[in-house]
Order: C-alpha cells, then sequence, then structure tokens
C-alpha cells in the first residue's frame, strides 16, 4: 500500500490549466480568462493562479503581455524536434546569457556561503528535495520553477545588491529557457548532482567548493545548450 501523495494546488491548478489551453476548444492567440475569472472558476486565491501562469509561461503555453493579460501560445506538447529548433533559433541570446552566468553566478554562490544563515541553508534543502520528487515525476514545470527558485536564493543570499539587481535580470530572461530545456530528459537529470554538490558546499561552509561546483554546473548547462543547438541545426 502506497501512501497519499499530496499534490500542491498550484501544481493542480497548472494541471487544470494545461488540460484547457489542449483541450482543441481553444486556438494560439486567444486570450486567457482574467485571474478573477480563473479564481471563481478555480476557487483558489490570486497568487495561485499568478504562479500557475508563470509555471505555464516557462513551459511556453501562455504568453504574459503587460497590461493586457495572458495568451495561448502552444495548445499541444512540445517535440524535441520543436524543442531543438528553438534553442537553435536562439542561440545566440541564449549564449550571451551563459557567459555572464559564468562570470557572476560562482562569484554569488561564494558569497552565498560566506554571508548566508542556516535558514537560507534550510531553505535550499527545501529546494532540493523539491526539485528530487519534480525529477522523479518528470514534473518540466515545477523543475523549471525549482531551478529558479534554487539560483534566486543564493543571488539574495550573496549580500552584494549589484549581483542581486544582475539576478533578477538573468532569471527573468531565462523563464522560457528553462521551461524548455527541462522536457529534455537529460537535461532534467544534469541538474540533480551540481545541485546537490553545491549545497553540500552550503552545509559545510567552503566558500571556495561551493564557487568551483557552480562554475562546473555552469559549463554542464552550456554543454547540454549545445547539444540542444547542435541537434536543432541539423534539421
Amino acid at each position: 500500500m502506497q501512501a497519499v501523495k499530496r499534490v500542491p494546488v498550484t501544481e493542480q491548478v497548472v494541471d487544470s490549466l494545461k488540460e484547457y489551453i489542449t483541450s482543441g476548444n481553444v486556438s494560439v492567440g486567444d486570450k486567457m480568462p482574467t485571474e478573477m475569472e480563473l479564481c471563481a472558476m478555480l476557487n483558489v486565491g490570486r497568487g495561485t493562479v499568478r504562479e500557475a501562469t508563470r509555471v505555464l509561461q516557462t513551459m511556453g503555453y501562455v504568453e504574459i503581455q503587460h497590461g493586457k493579460g495572458a495568451f495561448i501560445a502552444r495548445t499541444s506538447e512540445p517535440d524535441k524536434d520543436s524543442l531543438s529548433g528553438w534553442f537553435a533559433e536562439n542561440e545566440m541570446e541564449l549564449m550571451d546569457y551563459m557567459q555572464v552566468r559564468m562570470a557572476v553566478e560562482p562569484l554569488a554562490a561564494r558569497l552565498a556561503i560566506e554571508h548566508c544563515s542556516p535558514a537560507d541553508i534550510t531553505a535550499l534543502q527545501a529546494i532540493q528535495r523539491e526539485t528530487e520528487q519534480a525529477v522523479r515525476r518528470q514534473d518540466a514545470a515545477t523543475l523549471a520553477v525549482c531551478d529558479e527558485k534554487f539560483h534566486a536564493r543564493i543571488f539574495d543570499c550573496s549580500g552584494n545588491k549589484l549581483l542581486k539587481s544582475i539576478g533578477v535580470i538573468m532569471l527573468e530572461a531565462l523563464k522560457v529557457f528553462r521551461g524548455r530545456t527541462f522536457f529534455i530528459p537529460e537535461n532534467a537529470q544534469n541538474v540533480l548532482e551540481p545541485h546537490a554538490s553545491i549545497l553540500r558546499a552550503f552545509e559545510n561552509g567552503d566558500a571556495p567548493e561551493g564557487e568551483r561546483c557552480m562554475r562546473d554546473h555552469i559549463t554542464y548547462i552550456v554543454r547540454d545548450l549545445e547539444k540542444s543547438i547542435s541537434a536543432g541545426q541539423q534539421k
């Protein structure tokens, strides 16, 4: 007999909205119901609706236009060919961001370990557990959110206002990248051990090791990206 799994409310809302989008009753370009309408339809709060919509944005299902609302951007699950094509089309922009990540995230990790509190480490441990569960479920959407939260927490712990500002810009710019890259199974698997190594450095208070682990992590991300780009260029 297996234990009953408690599915987070946000995940339930994401699943409901995905079912709505992929039902065949709506088309690309259609406007999604407003936040208030979704709250009433799903009997949840605005915060939950906003988080679910953000997850759908990272997955490429919706496009959020500020001041106008959310619009349907895709009505079916992405296949491997379409994912590879997207990476190839956005190669230059993605590589630009990876170069900046390589420069600033190892520094952010080192500073974060030097400045973090026990509560920060506990928060990173919780995110890592959530990440492990998402990988086991092959839940690309939740994994993208967990990955963003993990890196955002490190920027927040750095104690450097400029690094935090850069982190906000990068995290926002890479939302769609995260949403797409974790649909590729090997990319999803590749996030676990790097994050675990970085977390161990936090737990041991080893700033130089945390810096090295983060540099290795970004290096592997770039390699995965290069593979995805190469696959897209061969189509």
